[in-house]
This record gives structure tokens, C-alpha cells and sequence, in this order.
């Protein structure tokens, strides 16, 4: 079967010897995948654009596609203002979202880096947040194809410009040679091969309504941030009833082991004090 690994970004991904220490939105950064197959990328779009027609019926969808942004819901900007000006029908929209997400059958992957201890300990040697991220991120995602006798491919959000084409060179630098930053672990060029179906990363603007991308971008905020305090790291993250119960459905989505590991798969932190 063919899969397919979206990609979206949470956190700063600048490094250098300035990171402060005590805010996390620039200390960390996460990088999480959402694997999946064809047919269900295509149910989740139909779904969500099912939700988008029934709660913002006055936008004018000939005119312009409406994107799910996780920003722009939370603080109820542009079309999303009714859901900041009506509490009834905002807690109508987060349950239908998250049953949603609940019911699509999809596996998550998210990679996290402290990248203030990654300076740190690293300093000019320090590897780029984001290849690093993407090449732990990328092993995993070949861990499961296997695990499943899949081949898949990968499609990332558009950053613009330069970060665009970063992207396209260390994902093809990492096909063609497998790992070479992250030194532990097994992956190949040719296990790259086995499993990857494409040369080449797949670059989507947000603007586009790919459902997959949407979905990792609902998601990857809370599952860092997650994953940062399961470590101990007190983040300061405001906790309330939706993001309760989006992180208790993402831990049945997780990539676990054939014994329910989660940590080390689905989750990872490179870096900890």
C-alpha cells in the first residue's frame, strides 16, 4: 500500500548562541509527521470540508478555499471569528474536530529538539534543527513502512524561498546518503530506497487545502509541547478541556512498538539538560 508522510512545524528553527533560555516558543523546536494512506487522506478532506460548510456558512468558498490554521482558530481571526464570539457553537466545532481526528485512522510521529542545550553542548558544530529533525523523523517514518510492507512518499508545508529549498537539498542529501547527522540508529541510503517512493520532498503551501497538512498542523503545537513537559520541561503551556482531550487521542495514534512503546518512536526529544 502507499502511504504518505505530511509534515508541519512547530517552534523556531534558528540556531545560535543567543536562544533564550526561558521561552519556549524560540528554545524548542518540533517537527511532526502524519502518515497516511490515500484513501483516507481522501475521506479526512471530505470531512473536513463537510465542517468547514457547516459552521461558516458565510464565507465564500468560490472565492477562495478555507484552511484549517490552529492560530487562527484559537484566536478566532478571519472566518474563525464566530467561533470567539459564540461559546455554544465553538464547543460544537471542537467536538466534531476532534471526532475527526479521533476516527481517522492516521500514525504520528513527532520529533522535538532543545536547541538551546543542542548550541549548548554543540556550539559551530551544531547541526540545523530542522534537517536533524527531519532525518530522526524519516527513519521512523521507513521504521513503519516496513512494519506495514509499505512504500510511501513525503509532503512537507511550504516555508518560502530559501528555507524551500534547504528542505529539498537535505531531504535529497539524506535519500541519496542516508544518515549523517544523527549518528545512532540504522538507516541507509539503500533502506531509504527500499521504502521512499520519491527522489524528491513534496512542498505545499498551506493555501492549497491539502487535508493531511491541516491535520498536522492541528496537532503538532500540543503534541510537542506534550512531549516537552512528559519530560519534565515546564513550559507554561495553557492547558484546557480541547487540548486535554486532543493529547489523550493522539497517544492511540502515536507509532509504538509491537509492545505499546511510544517513547523513542512516536515521540522524540533530541537533546535534554
Amino acid at each position: 500500500m502507499l502511504y504518505r508522510l505530511y509534515i508541519d512545524e512547530s517552534g523556531n528553527h534558528q540556531l545560535g548562541p543567543d536562544l533564550p533560555e526561558d521561552q519556549p516558543n524560540l528554545r524548542f523546536f518540533g517537527l511532526s509527521g502524519v502518515i497516511l494512506s490515500k484513501d483516507t487522506a481522501m475521506n479526512l478532506f471530505i470531512e473536513f470540508e463537510k465542517l468547514k460548510r457547516k459552521y461558516f456558512k458565510d464565507y465564500d468558498f468560490d472565492l477562495k478555499q478555507l484552511v484549517f490554521h490552529r492560530k487562527e482558530i484559537c484566536d478566532g481571526k478571519g472566518p474563525f471569528r464566530i467561533l470567539k464570539n459564540d461559546k455554544q457553537i465553538k464547543n460544537e466545532f471542537d467536538n466534531e474536530i476532534l471526532k475527526i481526528i479521533n476516527e481517522t485512522p492516521f500514525t504520528l510521529i513527532t520529533i522535538v529538539i532543545d536547541k538551546y542545550i543542542h548550541y549548548k553542548n554543540y556550539s559551530g558544530r551544531a547541526f540545523p534543527p530542522y534537517e536533524y529533525c527531519l532525518e530522526v523523523l524519516l527513519e521512523r517514518y521507513c521504521f513503519y513502512l516496513k512494519s506495514v510492507d509499505g512504500k510511501g512518499d513525503v509532503l512537507s508545508e511550504g516555508r518560502g524561498g530559501k528555507e524551500d529549498q534547504d528542505l529539498k537539498t537535505g531531504y535529497k542529501h539524506i535519500y541519496h546518503n542516508g544518515k549523517h547527522l544523527n549518528k545512532t540508529g540504522d538507516l541507509s541510503s539503500k533502506k531509504l530506497k527500499d521504502y521512499l517512493s520519491s527522489t524528491e520532498i513534496k512542498i505545499k503551501k498551506k493555501a492549497e487545502n491539502i487535508a493531511g497538512l491541516q491535520l498536522c498542523d492541528l496537532i503538532v503545537h500540543d503534541s510537542m509541547y506534550e512531549i516537552l513537559e512528559e519530560e519534565g520541561y515546564h513550559v507554561g503551556n495553557k492547558s484546557n478541556s480541547f487540548r486535554k482531550d486532543l493529547i489523550e487521542i493522539l497517544q492511540t495514534k502515536y507509532y509504538k512498538s509491537s509492545t505499546g512503546k511510544i517513547k523513542g518512536l512516536g515521540k522524540k526529544l533530541l537533546e535534554k539538560e
